[in-house]
Parts: C-alpha cells; sequence; structure tokens
C-alpha cells in the first residue's frame, strides 16, 4: 500500500526591507526588498516607507508669467533677510522678513539693558553675572557686642531686621590700658596697672576673678564692700594724661549683686599738674544688674586739667550695705559717646581700633541714569556731632550720590545735577537702636528720599550722576564718618522704583528679594555672599518691524543651556509708536508671540539660578516677523537670460545672468557692478567675487565687489572648446565644472591661485553640480554621478529605464540638491520642457524614490525663523514653494504608491501556493485609509482598503492572494496622504510549498 506524502506547513516569506528603492528592471529580475515603483514615498533609516514631504506655496499670488530662472539671499549683518528671485526679464525680491538675531558679544550689548548678565566671559553667549563680592576692611581684630572676637579684615554681624547685619564703625582709642582686667601678676587682687582705693568707713577686697567674665576674655575685676559706718567707695583707677576742654565717655560692663542701697561706682576726677582735685566730672552710681550690662556717661575736663583718674568699684551708701561688683571691658574714648569695645590686656599701651568700611563695586551694578538703593539701617548712638553716612557713590564734584544722617538726626540725600549738588532732607529725627528702612531712587524725573515705605522728600531735578570704581556703604568714600549702626538687607536696583513697590517692601515684614531688576543684593546673614536664588534681566533694543506685512507673526525662538535647577523665561511687548508699550507676555520657545499686533517690539530674557545650581546659558536668540511673504519687483528690463547665478560678499546680494551687467543689492538699492564682467555664473571664494565666462575665470579683489583689475583672471583649458557652466565653492577649494571635466582652484592670492585638472566627469546643468559630505554630485546625460574626483559611480544605473525617457533637449534645466541625506534630481519627463520631476536618492540605502507634483527649477536653503527652510523656484510660474509640512499647498493631500518586487510562485524544487499577504503599519498622526491589491502575472488586480487609525502603535491588515499565478507583488497605494500618514513596516506572504511534478524531459 502507497505511503500517503505528508503535507508540510505553512511557512512565511516577509518583505521587511524596501531599502532597495525603486528599480525599473524587469521585476522578475530584480531583488525582493526593491520596489516596482516607489511614487512620493521616501525611505527610513531603517527601511521603512513613508509617505514624502509636504510643500507650500510662499505667495499667495504669482509674483511672475514665468519660470523662475534663480533665486539668492541676502542676510545683512543687521539681521535683514532678503529672497531675491529672477523670473522672465525682471528681478523680484520678497516683501522685508525682518529679522533680529542676537548671537554675539556686540548683539548682545547693543542695547545697554542687561542686569546681573555676562557677556564677556563667553563671548556669544550670556549668563548669570557675578559681580565682585564687597570688600571689608578693618587692619586689626575687633569685638562683638558680646564680647566675641573678629579676626582683622572679617566684618562684625549682630542681630539684624532679618536674620544678622553688618556693623560699620568708626575707629578710636581706648585710653585705658589693661582695661579688660586680663593681666594680672600681683598678689593684692588688682590687675596690673590699676591702683585700689577704699573709703575708711567701709570694708573691701580685690580680686581678678576667674569665674565671671565677658567672652572677650577670662578675667574680670571684682571689688566687694561691706559698710561699717557710712556712705563709702571701694574702687579699682587707672590716670593718664589730658588737657582741658576734652570731652571723654566712659563706658563699662558690670553685674554683681547689692543688698540694701549698695551700688556699682563709676567717676573721673580731673587735676591740674599741681596734683589738686579741680572736679569729679562724671559722678555716676548705676543700680548693680545681675547679668553684664553696659554703662556709658560723658564729660568734659574743666579749665588747667593736667590729667585725670578713672575709677571702678562698689559704694555703699548707708550702714550695713553690702554689694560685690565685677566690672569688665572698660573704656575711655575721646568722644561724646561710646563705641564698641576695644579688648585691652597690654599694661604699657592704649589699644586703638581702625575705622571700618565696606565698598561694593558700581560696574554693571549702579546705573547713572536710573536705579534704587533700598536698606535696613540701625544706629547704634544718637545722632550728634558728625554725619552718619550710609551711602557715598564716590563720583565727581556735583556728579556724586551720597546717603547720610545729618547732626539734627535726619536723613540726607545729596545728589549732583551737573553743575551743582541737590539736597534732600528727610522729616524723621533718627533714633539710636531702631530699625529703619532707606530708599532712595532716581530716573530723569528726579530723586526721592523715602523712610518706612512713605516719600519724605524729592526733587524734580533730574540728576546727572557719575560713580566711582566702588561705591561705600557705611562710611564716606574717604573712609570717615562711619553710620556706627547696622545694615540689613542692602538691595540695588537698575530701575527707579516706585512708592507702591518701595512700600510694599516695608510692609511686607520679609527681607528683600532678588528680582529682575536687581542688580545687587546682601543680606548679611553671617556673609558678604549673595543669595542662593538669583535672577539676570537683558533686554533687546526697540525692534523697528514697520515694513513687515504682518505684525502678528512676530516670533521669538532662542537658543539655551539649562542646568538642573536653572532657567530662562522669555517675554515679549509691542508697541503702536514705541512710546506706550503693552504689559509683558510670556513666550514660547519657537511660537509666535501672544503680545498685541504692533510695528514695535521688545523681547526680554530672564535667567534664573535657584541654589546656586550653576548658571543658565543663553547663546542666541532670534525675533522674526513672517506672515504671508509676497513679492515686489525690484529691477525690471532685463535681458532674456537662460540662468541666474546669485552670492553673497558682505553686505551684498549679488545678480550674474551673462548677458547684463552684474548688479549688486544691498536690501535697499541695486545698481550695476560697471567693472565687473558680463559673466554667466559667479560665487564667493576667500572672499573675492569669481565669475565665469566661457573657459575665463575672473576675480575681484578682496572684499570688494566694485574692483575687478584688468588683470584678475585665469584662463581654464581654453583650448578644449568647453565652457565653465558651475562654479562650487568649498572649503578647501574652488572646483570649476565644466560639460566634461572639473578643475580645481587653490592659492591665497592672485600670485598663488593655480587652477589643476580634478577629472573627466562634468555637468550639462549649471545647477547639475553639487558638493556635499557624501561627495560630488554631477548630473550629465547618462544620469546622476557620485565622484570623488577620482573614481565615479552612476547612480542612476539602477532606474536606467527610466532616466531614458526624460527629455534628454532639456535636461541642461535639471537641478541637483541636497536635504536630510538625500540628493533631490529635478529633471523634465518626456513630454516636459522643464523640470516636471523630482527623483529622490536616499543616500544611505543608496536607493531611488521619485516624487511626483513638484515643479523645481532651482533650490535654495533659507535662513528663516531660527531654522533652514528648503525651497524652490516653480519651472512653470513665477513662484516659490517650501518643502516641508505635512500637506501640498493649501492643505492638499497627495497620492503615494509603491508596488514590491513581483516573487516567482514556481522554484526548481517547490511550487508555492501563496495563502495570504499580512501588512504591518505604524499608525500616524490622522486616520488615513491604505488600498492595497496584488499584481499577478503583472495584472493588478482589485484593490481592498484599510483603515489605519491614528496614534501610536501599529496596524496590520490580511489580505487574501490570487489562487493561481506565476508571479506575485504587493501594491501599496495611499489615496489621499500627507507627510504624517502611516508608516509601511513590513509585509508577510504566507504559502505552503508541494512538491513540483517530474516532467518528462524529450
Amino acid at each position: 500500500m502507497a505511503r500517503k506524502a505528508q503535507a508540510p506547513g505553512y511557512l512565511l516569506e516577509r518583505i521587511d526591507d524596501f531599502s532597495g528603492g525603486w528599480n525599473t528592471a524587469h521585476p522578475a529580475s530584480i531583488g525582493k526588498n526593491d520596489l516596482v515603483t516607489a511614487k512620493n514615498v521616501l525611505f527610513t533609516p531603517e527601511g521603512k516607507i513613508v509617505p514624502r514631504w509636504g510643500m507650500a506655496k510662499r505667495f499667495g499670488a504669482d509674483f511672475d508669467p514665468n519660470p523662475v530662472l534663480g533665486m539668492g539671499a541676502l542676510y545683512k549683518s543687521d539681521g535683514t533677510t532678503r529672497l531675491v528671485m529672477a523670473a522672465g526679464t525682471t528681478l523680484y525680491v520678497d516683501k522685508p522678513h525682518v529679522i533680529f538675531n542676537y548671537d554675539s558679544q556686540a548683539d548682545w550689548e547693543q542695547s545697554g539693558v542687561y542686569t546681573n548678565l555676562d557677556t564677556k566671559s563667553s563671548p556669544g553667549d550670556v549668563k548669570l553675572y557675578t559681580p565682585p563680592t564687597p570688600i571689608f576692611s578693618r587692619p586689626f581684630v575687633a569685638y562683638t557686642s558680646t564680647g566675641q572676637q573678629v579676626a582683622f579684615g572679617v566684618p562684625r554681624y549682630e542681630a539684624g531686621q532679618f536674620g544678622q547685619a553688618i556693623m560699620i564703625e568708626e575707629g578710636t582709642t581706648n585710653l585705658l590700658k589693661n582695661a579688660s582686667f586680663e593681666v594680672y601678676t600681683g598678689w593684692t587682687g588688682v590687675a596690673d596697672g590699676w591702683t585700689s582705693g577704699a573709703s575708711a568707713v567701709v570694708t573691701s577686697s580685690f580680686a581678678v576673678d576667674t569665674t565671671n567674665y565677658r567672652p572677650s576674655g577670662t578675667r574680670s575685676q571684682k571689688t566687694a564692700i561691706t559698710a561699717s559706718t557710712g556712705v563709702g567707695d571701694a574702687v579699682v583707677y587707672q590716670q593718664f594724661t589730658v588737657g582741658a576742654g576734652i570731652t571723654l565717655t566712659v563706658s563699662g560692663y558690670l553685674m554683681g549683686s547689692a543688698t540694701g542701697t549698695g551700688a556699682a561706682r563709676l567717676y573721673i576726677n580731673a587735676y591740674n599738674s599741681a596734683d589738686t582735685l579741680l572736679s569729679t566730672f562724671i559722678n555716676q552710681v548705676p543700680v548693680i544688674p545681675s547679668s553684664w550690662t553696659r554703662v556709658a556717661f560723658t564729660g568734659t575736663t574743666p579749665a588747667n586739667t593736667a590729667y585725670v583718674r578713672v575709677a571702678f568699684g562698689a559704694r555703699a551708701r548707708a550702714a550695713g550695705d553690702t554689694a560685690t561688683v565685677y566690672w569688665d571691658d572698660v573704656q575711655v574714648e575721646q568722644k561724646t559717646y561710646p563705641t564698641s569695645i576695644i579688648f585691652a590686656n597690654d599694661t604699657t599701651t592704649q589699644p586703638s581700633r581702625f575705622p571700618e568700611s565696606l565698598t561694593i563695586p558700581t560696574a554693571r551694578v549702579l546705573s547713572a541714569q536710573e536705579g534704587t538703593v533700598e536698606s535696613w539701617i540701625n544706629l547704634l548712638r544718637s545722632p550728634g556731632t558728625a554725619p552718619q553716612y550710609l551711602f557715598d557713590g564716590a563720583g565727581a564734584a556735583n556728579q556724586n550720590l551720597v546717603v547720610y544722617v545729618g547732626t539734627d538726626g535726619k536723613l540726607r540725600v545729596e545728589y549732583g545735577a551737573g553743575t551743582t549738588t541737590v539736597t534732600l532732607v528727610g522729616t524723621t529725627v533718627l533714633a539710636a537702636n531702631t530699625w529703619y528702612f532707606v530708599a532712595v531712587r532716581w530716573s530723569s524725573a528726579g530723586v526721592a528720599l523715602l523712610i518706612n515705605g512713605a516719600v519724605e522728600a524729592s526733587d524734580a531735578t533730574a540728576p546727572s550722576l557719575s560713580f566711582g570704581v566702588n561705591a561705600y556703604l557705611g562710611s564716606k568714600a574717604d573712609g570717615t564718618s562711619q553710620l556706627d549702626g547696622l545694615i540689613d538687607d542692602l538691595r540695588i536696583s537698575s530701575r527707579a522704583r516706585t512708592d507702591a513697590e518701595i512700600a510694599a517692601a516695608y510692609q511686607s515684614g520679609l527681607p528683600l528679594e532678588w528680582d529682575i531688576d536687581t542688580t545687587y543684593l546682601l543680606h548679611f546673614d553671617g556673609n558678604l555672599n549673595y543669595p542662593a536664588d538669583r535672577q539676570g534681566v537683558w533686554v533687546s533694543p526697540v525692534q523697528n518691524a514697520a515694513t513687515v506685512q504682518d505684525y502678528a507673526s512676530l516670533a521669538v525662538s532662542w537658543s539655551e543651556t539649562l542646568p538642573v535647577g536653572t532657567a530662562i523665561a522669555c517675554q515679549v511687548r509691542t508697541s503702536a509708536d514705541g512710546v506706550t508699550w503693552s504689559m509683558w507676555y510670556d513666550q514660547v520657545n519657537g511660537e509666535t508671540a501672544t503680545a498685541p499686533a504692533n510695528p514695535y517690539s521688545q523681547v526680554r530674557f530672564i535667567l534664573q539660578e535657584v541654589g546656586n545650581a550653576g548658571t543658565p546659558i543663553l547663546s542666541r536668540a532670534m525675533v522674526s516677523y513672517e506672515g504671508q511673504p509676497s513679492a515686489s519687483s525690484l529691477l525690471t528690463g532685463l535681458s532674456v537670460a537662460s540662468h541666474y547665478s546669485f552670492a553673497q560678499l558682505q553686505d551684498y546680494l549679488l545678480v550674474f545672468n551673462g548677458i547684463d551687467s552684474p548688479k549688486k543689492y544691498d536690501g535697499t538699492t541695486i545698481a550695476d557692478i560697471t567693472a565687473g564682467p558680463k559673466a554667466k555664473y559667479c560665487c564667493v571664494y576667500k572672499n573675492r567675487v569669481w565669475a565665469a565666462k566661457g573657459s575665463t575665470l575672473y576675480f575681484s579683489d578682496l572684499l570688494s565687489v566694485d574692483t575687478w583689475p584688468a588683470a584678475n583672471f585665469i584662463e581654464v583649458n581654453p583650448s578644449d572648446g568647453d565652457e565653465i557652466i558651475a562654479l562650487i565653492p568649498t572649503t578647501m577649494m574652488l572646483l570649476i565644472v565644466k560639460q566634461h571635466s572639473t578643475y580645481y582652484l587653490t592659492g591665497y592670492s592672485p600670485q598663488t591661485f593655480a587652477v589643476s585638472l580634478a577629472g573627466d566627469v562634468g555637468t550639462i546643468s549649471p545647477r547639475g553640480a553639487l558638493w556635499t559630505p557624501y561627495g560630488i554630485f554631477m548630473l550629465d546625460r547618462e544620469g546622476v554621478w557620485q565622484t570623488d574626483l577620482r573614481k565615479r559611480v552612476l547612480l542612476t544605473r539602477k532606474i536606467e529605464g527610466a532616466w531614458k525617457t526624460l527629455n534628454q533637449r532639456a535636461l541642461s534645466k535639471g537641478a541637483l540638491f541636497v536635504m536630510d541625506e538625500r540628493i533631490l534630481v529635478a529633471v523634465p519627463s518626456a513630454i516636459a520642457n522643464g523640470n516636471d520631476t523630482v527623483l529622490v536618492y536616499d543616500v544611505l540605502h543608496r536607493a531611488w524614490s521619485k516624487v511626483e507634483g513638484w515643479y523645481p527649477s532651482c533650490f535654495l536653503m533659507f535662513w528663516e525663523r531660527g531654522r533652514w527652510k528648503y525651497l524652490f523656484g516653480d519651472s512653470r510660474k513665477g513662484q516659490v514653494y517650501e518643502i516641508g509640512g505635512a500637506t501640498d499647498d493649501a492643505g492638499t493631500m497627495f497620492e503615494a504608491l509603491v508596488e514590491t518586487a513581483h516573487l516567482p510562485l514556481m522554484s526548481e524544487s517547490w511550487e508555492k501556493r501563496y495563502k495570504w499577504c499580512d501588512l504591518i503599519f505604524a499608525k500616524g498622526s490622522t486616520v488615513q485609509n491604505v488600498a492595497v491589491s496584488f499584481v499577478a502575472d503583472g495584472v493588478a488586480g482589485a484593490e481592498k482598503t484599510l483603515n489605519v487609525a491614528s496614534g501610536s502603535g501599529t496596524v496590520a491588515g490580511r489580505f487574501w492572494t490570487p489562487p493561481f499565478a506565476r508571479t506575485l507583488g504587493v501594491r501599496v497605494r495611499w489615496p489621499a496622504t500627507d507627510s504624517s500618514g502611516p508608516e509601511l513596516l513590513a509585509a508577510e506572504l504566507t504559502y505552503f510549498p508541494r512538491a513540483a511534478r517530474p516532467v518528462q524531459v524529450v
């Protein structure tokens, strides 16, 4: 019995790589990844298929009935861009596209309105500026009110209005020696340099105590007293020489205990040269506090004084009184008020404290035109004999700005008006140990002084200010007249803040904050550091776009680098007249502004740093007005020419057509280059204009468009009978292309310029030579060549059949262009006199596809609104199209079509019986239909439709094949799609094989 053959299972034949591209050879002889048809599609880097780019008209109306013969772009140094087109006998210019570019140090600094920003350390970038830190000076140690020693050159910080504040104090000398009682080498209980004395009616004892003392040292002078019968003192004293009429202030810290009427004792006796007591001109009996408390008293020496004796101790004011008093850090100063203590542990010298100063830089901090200084201050002494300075701008005479407390206790502002100085006087009499919020603002409207949020004095006289390299806080610029007080929360602004703002800052009960107008802010909370959160702002100059068609097209784009914890915000405001402005509107990068449509605009960028995270960097900004462009006539009456060539040198766009005198266009005026040759082709290379006519290559003088010396030409093999047809500048050389050969020019001057033969490949079209990162491409009648000038490859060999159908007589109008790793080849079809077909060569896959519905006569990369745009001129009429976007012009969808290789159903050993085909698509952004049909034995069958939803993910559709055929292909058509349509990922054919029947061979 015969065994039944086992049927094999189903098998798959997967077509998932379409990178072979379009192939016009016989379908049965091409690879399975080749396509019989590839129309209006592109290949992704993975070899999948997507619909091609869209394209849109640039102009609402055609500007000429004739084809576009060339296009050029003028990029002026002021940021203005012009697109110039040639059609018929006329040059046209795009309606001005006003673009304001900011990408160099000069650009960023042109407005002068940039606050807390650095444009110099990295030219071309804008970063947050860190001003030099304040400089505090005091060339010796000092002590805080709590007795803590502070090293020389280090500020003293006391309790502030918010946190801590900085103390700025004048210098002084303590006329007492060992005034902190630290030196003790004896046995009497009295510190060295001091003498003890006691009344006969008291019992006393003295000790240099090591248990109770101020933090400034480790000892104090203790005096204990008991009264036996009446009033009496026990003191330690010291004397020094001083004349008559001298005001002295004595101070000291005391603490202790007392019973009855026991008290502390402090006095100064004056003596003449005969040692006769003249008077006790300071005589005080303070109540003894239970903790360290400072007391101070002032008096003036009487006539004939030769020296004084200063005593500290205890007093009994009734029989039976007892008292224990500790004195420490005592001080006598030749002043009418006490200053902070000078720790004194020297028995031979009278110690001094040097005056303190605090300076801040004025560059980028203080604006002479407008600004505000705000701060909290607290006077440590009552005003009196000398002014107490808060601020001194160190400016020139009649140009300075100073703020100080007068001897009457009222705050004063003196500001320069150019030839005079104006003085403002506040109304509040400042008291010691009281916090006040002081603000001074200035602008062309005048100067105002505010205290605690209220205006106390103002003057409408416009200031004329200048500032020194450094401004002084807490003293005059000569280092005198110290504030003798505390400063907290100093803020300097680039703007004259309003009454309401200053009042709000005072009433908030919060420390001052850094905002976009702040140039300097110090909290003095134990250091001179800036806040960890900062901002900087740059404001553009006023941008006049009165010539644009659509003010509402204003858009802003910028490039930024943002470390974590930083940000850059952009805002826009506009004006109808450049005087009255709208509010600031937030701006999204690359988007159209929401500010009102007006001809004048400004942008500002706010750079923000949080927590010392680092500085954000703004490297480029562009403000552009676009809208729907229109074209207007620039120059008429030109000769009938077949080709226009454009190039730019400096601020001139150059135009050559081979017949008329060459032209130069500066964005406003077009004129003849009278000395220039009437050449067909031009370019700019090594800062010269180069022009070709016949086999002669002309060149201008360096950086000149008008100077063409007679000797500035080179003959390029004139005996070959071939004309120069294209000039291609590269980074290393200038390629000079003829129809059958290519030459290259090297050198840097007329003396070193030399032309050499590069290869035997050339082009038949002025736009048929293209230099790219992928090599040089040349168009001739055989096809498109890729070359490195040593060897060449005919890229169109694979589509030779299609190439032969082109209108060979019109191929001289062909144009090459590179875009997104693809070479676009615009050529005329068999019956066209102009380019109506675009063949697209995918450099990555070495594959071809075809675009229909485009009519490019020439291409141009055009910088606009912060990106490159790809334009082509129409080969039928005066119109320009932009490549990109989803759909064709006016939102029109287009048809895309691919047809796979025709796979044979038979092989030598197997007969394939196809069952179905699965197609896999990636979803697009819109819902679209895809029509699928099979091509059996070269005949397309009925179409079946697959609806592909929008969104993410994939969609698969299964289609059953015809039952019988020798070859089978899959035809996929997007009837109406755009560039966001579904992407074809793969095709899978399911079949089962069976053994082929034996065939008798005769």
